[in-house]
This record gives C-alpha cells, sequence and structure tokens, in this order.
C-alpha cells in the first residue's frame, strides 16, 4: 500500500477531513490532497507527525511492503462474547417472563449458543494463526536487510580494493589515467591537484595593430591524462563574451593560442577538462584559486601595458571659514613590475609617454599634472617620479566622488589608457593598486587610438 493511500485510510478511520489533518499539520489542505494522492511526499518532520496523529510508526507509513495494522482480532472475540452475555441476558429474562415458552424453546436456544462458541473458537485460532504468520514475515524481513547491508558493504570493499588495485598496476606500468580529485580535501588549490605546471597569457609582441586582435596562449601540463583527454581553454569576459579553444597535446604538453578582439574588459580563465565524457571545469588564476561567480581577475592589458602604481607619502586636509575643503600632499608613481609576464615591464615602459596625473570630481579637473622628461626616464630606469599636488573642494563636491587617474599613450599597442582609482583615501602611507581595496575600486579603460606621429614622440622608443 502507497503512502497516500495509508494517510488517506487512516485519516477517514479517525474521522477527520482533510482540513482537519492540514492544521495538524501547518500546510495547505490542498498540500494533504496531493499527499493521498501519491502527487507529493511529505517531508521527514510532517511524517513523524503522521505517524503520532495516526498512532503507527513512521516505517508503517513509509514503507510500500508493509501493509497498515490490522483491526486487532481480540477486539472482534470480544464484541461477540459481549455479544452472547448479552444474548444470555435476553434469554434469561424471556424465560422468567414466560417459563412456558423458555422450556419449549431452550433446546433451539442452546443450538445457538453452542453456534456463538464455536464462531469464537474459530477467530481465536484465526487470531492466533495470524499473530503467528506475521511474526514470521517480520523475522524474515528483518533477516532480509541484514543480509543486505552485508552485502553492499562486502560490494563497497570489493570496489575500493579493485580501484586501489588498478592505481598500482598502472604506477607501476607508468600509464596515466585521469584521476579528479575534490579540492575539498586539499590545502593546494584544485589547478596545482591537476596540473604539475601551466601558464598562460599574451604572446610575446602578441598584438596585431592591423586587426585590433591579440593572440592570447595558454599552456597546462597534467599530472594524468590518457590518448582520450581533451583540454579546451575558455575566456569569459565580464560583459558577457566567451572565447574558447582545443589545446593540442605534444609530449604530455597541452597548448594553444586563441585570438581575442582587444578590450580592456576584464576576464577569467577556465580549463575544461573531457576525459571520455567525464568533464570537469578547472578556474585558472594564480592569486584567486577560489573565485566567486562575480570575480574577472585577468585583463588583456596585464600583459600590454605597465602598472603604475602610486604611494602616497604625505597628505593633508584642511578647511576654511567658507567650508572649502583644501587637500595636500606628496606621491610617489613608480612602474610595478611584472618580470613573469612575457611583455614584462622593462619591455614596455620605453613605449610609455605623455603621463599626466589628475584629480577629478564627475568631470571637472581639480589637479593636473604632466609628467617631464627627467621624470619620465626616472620611471623607465626603475625609480620613481616625486610630484607634489593640492587642490580645493567646496561642499557640493565633497559629497561626490573623487577619481584620482593616471593617463598616458602606450605606443606599443597605439592607444591612449587610462587608470582610475576612485574614492582613494589620501593618507600617509596608502598605495594604489594594493591588496586590500576596500577602500576604493580602480578601473583601467582605453581612452582611443594615437596617431603615429605621436606614437614616435615617445621618450625611448624601441626600433620596431
Amino acid at each position: 500500500m502507497t503512502l497516500g493511500k495509508k494517510i488517506y485510510t487512516l485519516r477517514t478511520e479517525k474521522g477527520m477531513t482533510q482540513e482537519q489533518l492540514a492544521e495538524y499539520l501547518g500546510v495547505s489542505r490542498q498540500s494533504i490532497s496531493k499527499y493521498e494522492y501519491d502527487q507529493s511526499t511529505p517531508e521527514l518532520e510532517k511524517i513523524k507527525l503522521l505517524a503520532e496523529i495516526f498512532e503507527v510508526t513512521s516505517d508503517d507509513l513509509i514503507n510500500d511492503r508493509i501493509d497498515l495494522p490490522k483491526t486487532d482480532i481480540s477486539e472482534t472475540i470480544s464484541d461477540k462474547q459481549n455479544s452472547i452475555d448479552a444474548s444470555i441476558d435476553t434469554t434469561a429474562d424471556f424465560a422468567d417472563s414466560d417459563t412456558d415458552e423458555t422450556e419449549k424453546n431452550s433446546s433451539s436456544m442452546q443450538s445457538i449458543i453452542e453456534e456463538l462458541i464455536k464462531k469464537t473458537d474459530a477467530l481465536q485460532a484465526q487470531y492466533d494463526h495470524f499473530n503467528k504468520t506475521f511474526k514470521t514475515i517480520l523475522i524474515i524481513a528483518v533477516i532480509g536487510i541484514l543480509a543486505a547491508t552485508v552485502l553492499l558493504v562486502a560490494i563497497d570493499i570489493y570496489q575500493s580494493s579493485l580501484i586501489s588495485a588498478l592505481q598500482n598496476n598502472q604506477n607501476t606500468n607508468n600509464q596515466n589515467t585521469t584521476t579528479y580529485i575534490n579540492s575539498s580535501d586539499y590545502e593546494e588549490p584544485l589547478i596545482d591537484q591537476t596540473f604539475s605546471s601551466y601558464d598562460y597569457g599574451v604572446e610575446a609582441l602578441g598584438y596585431n595593430k592591423t586587426d585590433n586582435t591579440v593572440d592570447y596562449s595558454v599552456q597546462c601540463k597534467p599530472i594524468n591524462y590518457t590518448n582520450d583527454t581533451t583540454i579546451s581553454a575558455v575566456l569569459t569576459f565580464e560583459n558577457g563574451e566567451i572565447y574558447d579553444g582545443t589545446l593540442t597535446e605534444s609530449n604530455g604538453i597541452f597548448s594553444g593560442t586563441i585570438t581575442l578582439p582587444f578590450t580592456a574588459d576584464d576576464f577569467r580563465l577556465s580549463l575544461l577538462i573531457d576525459n571520455q565524457g567525464e568533464k570537469q571545469n578547472i578556474e585558472v588564476d594564480e592569486d584567486s584559486p577560489n573565485l566567486l561567480d562575480d570575480d574577472y581577475p585577468l585583463n588583456l592589458l596585464d600583459d600590454l601595458d605597465w602598472l603604475p602604481s602610486v604611494y602616497i607619502s604625505s597628505a593633508e586636509e584642511t578647511y576654511d571659514k567658507n567650508g572649502i575643503a583644501t587637500s595636500s600632499g606628496e606621491m610617489y608613481l613608480q612602474a610595478y613590475k611584472q618580470n613573469d609576464k612575457p611583455n614584462d615591464v622593462d619591455t614596455i615602459l620605453p613605449y610609455i609617454s605623455d603621463i599626466k596625473v589628475v584629480f577629478r570630481v564627475d568631470d571637472s579637473i581639480l589637479y593636473e599634472y604632466t609628467l617631464t622628461k627627467e621624470e619620465m626616464e626616472s620611471i623607465q630606469d626603475g625609480s620613481d617620479a616625486w610630484i607634489s599636488y593640492q587642490f580645493d573642494r567646496n561642499n557640493e563636491s565633497l559629497g561626490k566622488n573623487l577619481t584620482l587617474s593616471i593617463e598616458y599613450n602606450n605606443s606599443f599597442i597605439g592607444k591612449r589608457l587610462r587608470w582610475e582609482f576612485i574614492n582613494p583615501y589620501l593618507s600617509e602611507d596608502e598605495s594604489f593598486p594594493a591588496e586590500n581595496e576596500d577602500n576604493y575600486s580602480n578601473i583601467r579603460s582605453i581612452e582611443g587610438n594615437i596617431s603615429e606621429e605621436k606614437a614616435e614622440s615617445g621618450y625611448k622608443i624601441m626600433p620596431k
């Protein structure tokens, strides 16, 4: 009997309506109807409550192979005995009222009593047989469950030993087979569990000016793989665009190049491993192995541009009687080294020129400074440029976002670029960008193309 039929039977036996049962369970009447038609299954807590209401066990309800407990036959026997006693009392009364009639029918009454006693004995025998049969079935069911449990444990042990033997055999014969491991059991990132080495980025001098594209290279060496293993690189940009390509295997190294339109949008890189239909997607980022859904840690400009770094050495803010705030201080501008990239900072810096430091509120410029030739050469030589600043803000501008911009020409890619640090915390010993960006956010943008004439006006343009 199904769970729904059991609920319906027990509810009607209790004389309860669907509305009353729904009120006990804290659900709607429609839910009770769905339960009884087996269109949905109550939660475990609801099943326990149903068992209490109907005075049965939870197992009586959820196990389709167990029917509802039958009515105690001893109650039927008792009812029959009561009926017999009532009949005897009635007979006695009838005898007292009419003795002659009693004598006349005594023989008939005795026959009726004997027949009732026989039926009572038969009911008792049926009850004893049912009780014995039920106990036998229950014992068989328990033995079956125990046997099934032992069998499942034996199968699990056998499978574990078989897998272990296969792995040992493969290691002995130096045969590689892909094995996927749950990263939650290990401290190291999943990518380091799967690949012995990996590299990615824009190929050296991989910018194509003619069609404004870049060649993005991906290379990885999986720890385990088979001849049927395929690996694809998938680049998902923050603007929703997705680019992918299948990597080619050679001597255990999977590599490939994907041509992308040049953009300043952030993106994320993942490697999709397919081993005979068993797929796994691994996010790739050395600094943030556990990415959130809205994290896009990579940018094509990482490999095609320098990273300007600003250090605030001193800062002060004063207010006059009219509420005008004056911000002043000193900063150092230098290049952040990325020597692990194919186009490192020493390669890119000779192409950087016309650097400006700008403070803005909306489109209003509060402060602007263009680096001199000597200051630019100091940055290219690995040192820094010292810059002092001062600007005023009124009450209206104090309530708006302050932006610190570093703007410059990059003739390596023929673009005018801008780094923006929104709401930077102007305080002594603050740096931008920094590992902790809680006090500001940064944006990189392409302001436009620069002319060939402008591109050739850099201070140390290297021959192409």
